[in-house]
């Protein structure tokens, strides 16, 4: 390692993660892997209240009292901005513009950019209680719930509903601890099978080996409202080669219409959520996914969809087959070298990426919006051999920090890609890195870049201070949300707001 790579890294290093992680990355060995007829600001719906004022379309009533949440009800969002624990951060920001007024957060809200999704109510329904259950029970009624989440799973019916109370979820189903399996639960647009949390509660799946919960061959499946916990992979890489390697929070993988929401995932060796190999139609919503991909030598991001295939027809009423909005990820790195681009290297540490769909002449399009991606090791977006994607309206700062990456260091990527849309995007880089790279035919537009264009081409915003409530790399204290005067308001395609939040 040269002087200028060693002190690029110690500084990086200590800036956002702390000595102890520092001495760690000096020493550890690092890791990984047109135009349609629709115009961008198509995308965006804004419908006035009663009062006339904006709403986004997707803005929904949570149910009062902890009752159970209506099958016609989008799940309550986790909360935008900062975690509820810890202060502001001292870490530096752009000078702030003259016409910004830091002291309030404008009226913004970091909603998906399509119309309201709901799944139907399903046909039966049965509960799991970790803590006061018994697998004896009936499982159909809170009272009657069923202790394990094993339990639940190998009683479903396709079309059910299994509502899952609090409780640490770990038991060993086929000699691993914290593996569940989904298997052929092939449903239809008005036949759910349904995995969530009972409203006001938040049950947790602690994964030690293997994959946290994996639906394959099945169709219409629903998951939300659960947190997802590699435990042990934090801070060491794990000895066991198995344990290294294959973890993830949630797979999808040889079906189609799968939807993961409302789910917090952490601390995995391999992503966070991720699917693809024979799928295609995902809906990835409202998660908050940090700390995955460092131990697999596989690769891996917070989430990732992968060699998608044309399965189970076009895009759907929309106009897309995937939809990836109002996702926080942040912290997601590599540390192992990946064997995946023929000799070793890190390669992801994404929060996002959509890779090789070209590999099956992939027909859907996929959607990524209003998602917020700070301090991530690999880029915030990226798009790699892979079309029909729209990237617009997401918020990302200082990500790329892995100084020996493979491949480019920017905000977003889409590189031997095509039919890729950039626009709508706030884009903040660390260092001198820059906002976007691509080597391709790329559509970017109506962005708005801090710091430096570095040669991206299109109609773009070039400012020195957005405008946010506090930029951090810190989760505590981490805020994007536009304030009174940011430059972001009104900056978009047809007036409307860049970044992740939304008048």
């Amino acid at each position: 390692m040269s002087l200028f790579r060693l002190i690029e890294s110690s500084w990086r290093g200590f800036r956002h993660f702390g000595v102890l992680l520092l001495i760690a990355a000096l020493v550890a060995t690092a890791c990984s892997s047109s135009d349609s007829d629709l115009n961008a600001g198509e995308v965006i719906e804004i419908e006035k209240d009663e009062a006339g004022n904006d709403t986004p379309r997707n803005a929904v009533s949570v149910p009062s009292g902890g009752g159970r949440l209506d099958a016609n009800v989008v799940p309550p969002k986790l909360e935008p901005g900062p975690l509820p624990s810890g202060d502001d951060s001292d870490d530096e920001t752009s000078e702030a513009s003259e016409d910004v007024d830091g002291t309030q957060p404008a009226a913004v809200d970091q909603s998906g950019v399509t119309a309201d999704f709901n799944t139907p109510s399903g046909s039966s329904e049965r509960y799991v209680d970790g803590v006061n259950g018994d697998d004896n029970a009936s499982g159909a009624s809170e009272a009657e719930a069923w202790r394990t989440l094993g339990k639940g799973i190998a009683s479903l019916e396709v079309g059910m509903t299994l509502w899952v109370m609090d409780g640490t979820y770990n038991e060993h189903l086929g000699g691993r601890q914290g593996h569940y399996v989904v298997n052929g639960f092939n449903g239809g647009p008005e036949q759910w099978t349904r995995i969530l949390a009972l409203p006001g509660h938040r049950p947790r799946i602690e994964v030690t080996k293997a994959t946290g919960i994996e639906f394959k061959d099945s169709s219409y499946v629903e998951f939300g409202g659960f947190e997802i916990a590699g435990v042990g992979f934090d801070e060491s890489s794990p000895t066991d080669e198995e344990q290294r390697r294959k973890p993830r929070g949630v797979l999808g993988v040889d079906g189609h219409h799968f939807y993961f929401h409302d789910l917090e995932v952490h601390g995995l060796p391999h992503s966070g959520i991720a699917g693809g190999e024979n799928s295609s139609h995902f809906r990835i919503e409202n998660n908050r996914v940090y700390d995955n991909a460092l131990w697999s030598d596989e690769g891996g991001s917070g989430i990732s969809l992968w060699r998608l295939n044309n399965v189970a027809g076009g895009d759907d009423s929309g106009g897309y087959s995937n939809y990836i909005i109002g996702n926080t990820l942040y912290r997601n790195e590599n540390r192992e070298k990946c064997g995946c681009v023929g000799f070793r290297a890190i390669t992801d540490g994404n929060g996002i990426i959509i890779d090789d769909s070209l590999l099956n002449d992939y027909q859907g399009r996929t959607l990524i919006a209003s998602n917020v991606a700070y301090n991530n090791g690999g880029r915030a977006i990226n798009v790699h051999k892979s079309s029909r994607v729209d990237i617009f309206n997401n918020t990302t700062y200082e990500n790329s920090f892995t100084s020996d990456l493979d491949g480019p260091r920017a905000e977003l990527a889409a590189y031997n890609s095509w039919d890729v849309r950039i626009q709508n995007n706030l884009l903040w880089p660390m260092n001198d890195l820059p906002p976007v790279y691509t080597n391709s035919e790329i559509e970017i537009s109506s962005n708005l870049f801090v710091g430096s264009e570095d040669g991206v081409e299109g109609a773009n915003t070039l400012v020195s201070d957005p405008g946010v409530v506090s930029p951090s790399t810190d989760p505590a204290s981490a805020d994007f949300r536009p304030v009174n005067g940011s430059p972001a308001l009104g900056a978009g395609t047809e007036g409307r707001t860049v970044g992740a939040y939304q008048q």
